[in-house]
């Protein structure tokens, strides 16, 4: 067996679960905010927010499997990225 693709597939088995959390630091400021103009825009913004999050996952991991980029980076460059950008916005956000 190829072992390149299974070490990215070991780390592909660990980001992944992180998604859910992830998504929601992302979109917990968007629907909750008091600044929030509606609702409904705020759960539409964090439905695209979700797709990207899981086509550039997606491209990581297509990309890892032709040795386009390093296994390791494939595997984490989608949860890095936007768990950074959840982090910031989720601390951000005023109660």
């Amino acid at each position: 067996p190829d072992d390149t693709r299974l070490r990215m597939m070991r780390h592909a088995k660990f980001s992944t679960p992180l998604s859910s959390v992830i998504i929601l630091l992302l979109g917990l400021p968007f629907v909750v905010s008091a600044r929030a103009r509606s609702f409904f825009r705020g759960l539409t913004f964090c439905l695209i927010v979700t797709a990207a999050y899981y086509a550039l996952q997606l491209a990581a991991l297509e990309f890892g499997k032709l040795g386009r980029i390093d296994q390791v980076a494939a595997g984490w460059i989608a949860p890095a990225t936007f768990g950074i950008g959840g982090l910031v916005l989720f601390f951000r956000m005023k109660s």
